[in-house]
């Protein structure tokens, strides 16, 4: 196995063969950005040895060149995951695409448009694959997903690179846990197989079936096993073509004594859209005008994934995606207890007509008194949705103020919505599990401070309460040198990270703040001016 360990590749530029079919929802933001967290490993290898990267993906299906499907869109999650800039040509072969390549320098990324907005890449055309080696000295692919594809980016593309070809991070760790399995003869083995198509995966789980002794079926391919045995699957994904082969590999299963499981129940909708109805049924009684989505709790239990559903759940703020949301639990998990906090009253009035059993709490969601008779305190989760960022991260101050105990801090599940990126810098110090970030069009005003020493830019957050700023630290600071535990740094001031270089630093107590290291933090006015004299310039 060709792979990256122990090459070096400073001053050298890699054509990177990326997974990034990820998907988008309406506003074309990344609703789940997995694929692009497991190529982080290569790309960072690359780079920290001085070499440069190019990236190139597909997405989605699309027919020709389809705005609605340009990696342009992702630019953003790829960057807050790398940590750095990167920049993009919107096209991926030919003499724009070559020059983009040829002015990248060594630590830079590059992302190339879609790979299929081009027929010849899934054609695995020979002309296409040498336009696309030219973008690099060496070829990596680490583009799991679609690795088992005969592709013009994926198989033909590497005949033009001799031996300066590689195994990525993540193909590399899938086939030395695939060998452990094959190779040790260790006993039980359990295989869990998922996709859309059993036509994809017919050598694979032909070939697999000496080697385990358990095979979960999963994704799309559920459906075409559960007709097979009968089942109505209703609008589900469904190979007719390939039941007659689900049922014959359930009978050779069978023979070597290998246990197949499938989902009990799963979760249907009318369509596929977030918005959609959904429910709960049987895998082979989904009604005809329906489709299953994912595996019910029923599956998952059966499975050893138990996961803690949410019963008292609060959420601030009672604009669509609130609504919408309160609407979806209603309909969904009959256990839960919503309350919604909307200090608007007629849209408050509009909330209680609309939602069944939400209760409904006309008043301020920043203000105690209200967040009490909501029962902040005995809220499992608790979700921010104003459309306010600042009264959204207040929220989540506030549930922390609220708890008794760190334990109950750790219990709670607290979610804020989020459109300016620095705020997000401040997920970890305010303790806020995950962020929503809609990627609005809306752009909010900016409100700039002068301070003393070196701080640069501030947020004012409740009237001036509490402020998000941004500062350097410079040669004569008190910080420099000095470890974040040992800063004297009020309690109230959290520390969301630190920009250093191109890189971005979530510190912990042990961490050491060097000179122009940026740091983003949250302070509340008492300690703004503690914060300007540890910013300060002083005299030489």
């Amino acid at each position: 196995m060709h792979t990256l360990s122990n090459n070096d590749f400073s001053n050298r530029k890699a054509v990177i063969r990326v997974d990034f079919n990820v998907p988008l929802n309406d506003s074309f933001q990344v609703t789940d950005s997995t694929r692009i967290l497991a190529a982080k490993e290569s790309i960072d290898y690359i780079l920290n040895q001085g070499g440069s990267c190019v990236l190139i993906s597909h997405l989605g299906r699309p027919k020709g060149k389809d705005s609605n499907l340009s990696l342009s869109h992702i630019i953003y999650k790829v960057e807050e995951i790398l940590g750095r800039p990167v920049a993009f040509c919107d096209d991926c072969v030919g003499p724009k695409a070559e020059a983009a390549a040829e002015a990248l320098n060594p630590g830079e990324v590059l992302l190339m448009e879609n790979l299929r907005y081009y027929p010849e890449e899934t054609a695995g055309d020979v002309d296409f694959a040498y336009g696309l080696s030219k973008l690099g000295d060496f070829y990596v692919n680490d583009a799991f997903g679609t690795a088992h594809r005969a592709h013009a980016s994926t198989t033909i593309i590497a005949q033009f690179f001799d031996e300066d070809k590689y195994f990525g991070k993540l193909l590399e760790n899938e086939v030395i846990a695939v060998q452990k399995v094959l190779e040790t003869g260790e006993k039980p083995v359990l295989a869990i197989l998922g996709g859309a198509k059993v036509s994809s995966k017919i050598t694979i789980i032909e070939n697999m079936l000496d080697k385990i002794d358990h095979l979960i079926i999963g994704g799309g391919m559920v459906y075409t096993f559960a007709k097979a045995m009968g089942g109505k699957v209703g609008k589900s994904i469904c190979e007719d073509d390939y039941i007659d082969f689900a049922l014959q590999l359930m009978e050779k299963a069978k023979a070597k004594g290998v246990k197949i499981h499938l989902p009990i129940d799963v979760i249907i909708a009318a369509d596929f859209s977030n918005d959609a109805n959904k429910k709960i049924c049987s895998v082979s009684e989904i009604p005809d005008d329906w489709q299953g989505l994912d595996a019910g709790p029923e599956t998952l239990k059966a499975f050893g994934h138990i996961e803690k559903v949410s019963k008292r759940i609060l959420i601030v703020g009672g604009g669509n995606i609130g609504f919408n949301l309160a609407k979806n639990i209603e309909e969904t998990l009959d256990a839960a207890r919503v309350k919604i906090v909307e200090k608007d009253k007629e849209r408050a009035e509009f909330l209680a007509s609309e939602l069944n059993n939400t209760i409904v709490i006309n008043g301020n969601g920043l203000d105690e008194e209200v967040l009490a008779e909501a029962n902040l305190e005995e809220a499992e989760t608790v979700l921010a949705l104003t459309n306010d960022d600042e009264d959204n991260l207040m929220v989540s101050v506030l549930v922390e103020k609220f708890a008794k105990d760190e334990k109950e801090i750790e219990d709670k599940r607290t979610m804020a919505l989020v459109n300016k990126p620095n705020y997000s810098l401040l997920q970890n110090s305010l303790k806020i599990d995950d962020l929503i970030d809609p990627r609005m069009n809306t752009v909010s005003s900016i409100l700039k401070h002068v301070h003393k020493g070196t701080i640069e830019t501030a947020y004012t957050i409740m009237n001036g309460e509490y402020e998000v700023i941004e500062a350097e630290i410079i040669e004569t600071s008190e910080l420099i040198n000095k470890e974040l535990k040992n800063s004297n740094l009020p309690e109230e001031v959290r520390i969301g990270a630190v920009l250093r270089g191109d890189k971005i630093i979530i510190p912990r107590s042990d961490f050491v703040f060097l000179k122009e290291d940026k740091v983003v933090f949250l302070a509340n006015k008492d300690s703004i001016s503690v914060v300007e004299n540890i910013f300060r310039i002083s005299s030489i």
